[in-house]
């Protein structure tokens, strides 16, 4: 055959299923293919992503295959077709060898965290059919049912994935044995032809596993809002969860869902009921100048159906919310504190409270989304109310990052110690910062956006223990960043306080702790904030239309705006033209 009959074909894409919008997926000239007579060779780009970060080879695979070789700026790959993992599909004129390019970042450092996603790229190489291509003799892709078969009567499978148009329902008398197992709704449809059978499979993902690859799972189903009721008294919380939670007809069972770490209380022929104190079942308490907010997660966690090895629905998190006004007392009952004085002599007049709020890129008003995807940054704003007190500065000593609402949840990553050393912009030579101090009871600071490595996750919480002193010139504390040029930075200028943050810093006992000077501590909770994985698929036109080399290095502006930007020349030169022929109408000069 012609060599222009030999394709390759690049699609990138994590897998079906997510909701992730935002970031650049992988840049499609970072990858080149040359698809061979048995074989297939890959260049691939160490900065993948085209932002800078380049890539290990450790962490970048052609299905469970390293790359053969490497230079200063492209890892290679070569295989044979059938090699690396690939898959292969007939179609009535193609045969289509398809290969998963796995870029998969590792944690950065020593921590826990990474900063890029991880990214799939699908790689496909495309034959016609009934022709050969070389003129060597070709391993057959094959084997007839009987080796005696005639080269007229050679007989080919195939399964098709199929839109959802069909005939009517009927199920023939064939043992589907998932439709009893797992009580689902796969079923065979009545046979049209006889060359042809259908089926509807359930779809389903395996219990315990998060590679969604190889399954016919597309799409997620989320909680129904109407399925949970929500009722905060004085000093508990009760929940009525229906047991469809997701609306689909695919009932909970009730060791499969729990309220932070409780079970249900109760439960009928349709729903279920958890109950507790507004301080229990890992509940978390934010307080704002306005309110009190007790924070509940509602978590469902599916098990494996029957003896099998899968699961139909998807994991949940709802999130649950009491809110009280604050200076308020809830009812004429005496209240528990929510928080205890650092002093037990402290009066009512001298309460204080620390807060820990997300911002708007001005700063000026409170973000109304708590979505960010990786190359984001996060807003942070920690801030000390007093009543009737002397000016206080507030300092953040230790921030811990962890995806469950528990500050000593594992996995964890403590992201600001040693007294106010903000150690990531150090560890992970990340974008975060501490702002120039504006006023003293406010301390900003912008966070780089990340995920868990190793984690699908997206909800990370935060937990800040604060401090507050009297806002002296010799007060203690710190607020550090650390710059790739300048070294430490101090949010109040004076960069001299920072030294210890690269040897460890311990409190200093001076006049600031005396009683004309007294600390005050607390801990403040901020989330969940939910980092997504960012929008990947970017998919060929036709998974039998494959992509020439020339497509992939296309100026970068779509066939829609050239024909609008045409369209708007043409209209501006018949203008011109009209307006032309007017004007010399006009001013034509009169023969006599």
């Amino acid at each position: 055959m012609r060599k222009d009959e030999v394709f390759g074909a690049i699609s990138i894409g994590d897998p079906k299923g997510t909701t992730a919008v935002g970031t650049a997926p992988p840049n499609p000239d970072s990858v080149t293919v040359q698809c061979g007579e048995d074989s297939i060779q890959l260049n691939v780009d160490v900065d993948l992503l085209a932002i800078g970060n380049l890539i290990q080879p450790s962490d970048i695979t052609l299905g469970s295959c390293g790359p053969v070789g490497q230079d200063h700026s492209h890892l290679l790959f070569e295989t044979e077709l059938h090699g690396c993992d690939s898959t292969l599909m007939m179609t009535e004129d193609t045969l289509v060898y398809t290969f998963a390019l796995i870029y998969q970042p590792k944690a950065l450092g020593a921590t826990p965290i990474i900063r890029t996603n991880g990214a799939v790229v699908g790689v496909q190489c495309h034959y016609m059919r009934l022709h050969n291509v070389s003129s060597n003799a070709l391993k057959p892709t094959w084997i007839p049912y009987h080796s005696t078969l005639s080269a007229e009567d050679l007989i080919m499978f195939s399964l098709r994935l199929m839109a959802e148009v069909v005939a009517q329902k009927n199920i023939p008398s064939r043992c589907l044995m998932d439709s009893k197992l797992t009580s689902s709704r796969s079923e065979f449809l009545s046979r049209i032809t006889d060359d042809k059978l259908q089926v509807q499979l359930d779809a389903f993902r395996f219990a315990q596993e998060t590679r969604s690859q190889g399954t016919t799972v597309v799409g997620t189903t989320r909680p129904n809002p109407d399925s949970v009721t929500v009722q905060c008294g004085e000093d508990s919380i009760q929940l009525n969860v229906d047991v469809d939670l997701l609306g689909i007809g695919n009932l909970i069972q009730p060791s499969d869902i729990t309220l932070g770490s409780c079970g249900p209380v109760g439960q009928d022929h349709s729903h279920l009921l958890f109950e507790t104190e507004l301080h229990g079942c890992d509940s978390t308490l934010l307080m704002t100048e306005d309110t009190l907010v007790y924070t509940f997660a509602l978590l469902y966690q599916p098990k494996a159906l029957g003896a099998t090895p899968i699961i139909r629905t998807n994991a949940a998190v709802v999130g649950v919310q009491c809110h009280y006004m604050r200076l308020h007392n809830v009812s004429s009952n005496a209240l528990k504190p929510t928080w205890i004085p650092y002093h037990s002599t402290l009066s009512a007049e001298d309460l204080i409270m620390f807060s820990l709020r997300l911002m708007a890129d001005d700063w000026q008003l409170e973000r109304t989304s708590n979505v960010f995807f990786l190359g984001d940054l996060i807003n942070i704003e920690a801030s000390v109310i007093q009543a009737n007190h002397v000016s206080l500065r507030v300092f953040m000593d230790t921030c811990v990052a962890t995806l469950e609402p528990n500050m000593d949840s594992i996995p964890s990553y403590d992201f600001i110690y040693d007294q106010g050393c903000l150690m990531d912009s150090k560890l992970t030579s990340s974008r975060s910062e501490f702002l120039s101090r504006i006023t003293d009871d406010k301390l900003q600071v912008k966070l780089d956006a990340f995920r868990f490595a190793q984690e699908t996750r997206s909800q990370i919480y935060i937990f800040c223990h604060l401090r507050a002193t009297a806002a002296l010139p010799d007060s203690e504390g710190k607020a550090c960043h650390f710059h790739q040029k300048k070294g430490w930075v101090s949010a109040s200028g004076n960069d001299q306080v920072c030294s210890c943050c690269d040897t460890g810093c311990t409190v200093r006992k001076g006049r600031s702790l005396g009683p004309a000077a007294p600390q005050y501590r607390g801990t403040a909770f901020l989330g969940p904030i939910v980092v997504q994985q960012p929008a990947t698929d970017i998919m060929p036109e036709s998974a039998n239309t494959p992509l020439k080399a020339e497509d992939n290095r296309a100026a970068g502006v779509s066939s829609e705006a050239l024909f609008i930007a045409g369209v708007v020349a043409a209209v501006g030169l018949v203008c011109m033209i009209v307006l032309v022929t007017l004007l010399w109408r006009g001013f034509k000069p009169t023969v006599l």
